[in-house]
């Protein structure tokens, strides 16, 4: 089992939000850091292509992550580009609607 305290730093007049993930496993501790909590950063391990496509969306990853989602999963997105369309507008990501437009041809 793990946990995840709530950090926040000030830096240079931003403030940053940092969560300190702890884990125990046979009597050791690890902990890290997550400065940037999305799909480019931390993904669900069992998490299928799609999934992680659409998650990315929903918080507008960088557009080099979708190059690299749909590149590494070998991931065709005209299958299901009208709910790939639909999911981009809905949450407002430009990244996803740029890779969608200049990336796959998708206008």
């Amino acid at each position: 089992m793990g946990r995840l305290p709530r950090w926040i730093f000030v830096k240079k007049g931003w403030i940053m939000l940092c969560m300190s993930a702890v884990s125990k496993l046979q009597q050791k501790k690890y902990s890290c850091f997550i400065n940037d909590d999305d799909d480019e950063h931390i993904a669900l391990v069992d998490a299928d292509p799609r999934k992680r496509l659409f998650d990315a969306i929903e918080q507008d990853c960088s557009r080099d992550h979708f190059l690299y989602l749909a590149s590494h999963f070998n991931i065709d997105v005209a299958a299901f580009r009208d709910l790939v369309m639909t999911k981009a507008i809905e949450f407002a990501s430009y990244n996803a609607l740029t890779w969608l437009q200049h990336d796959c041809g998708i206008d």
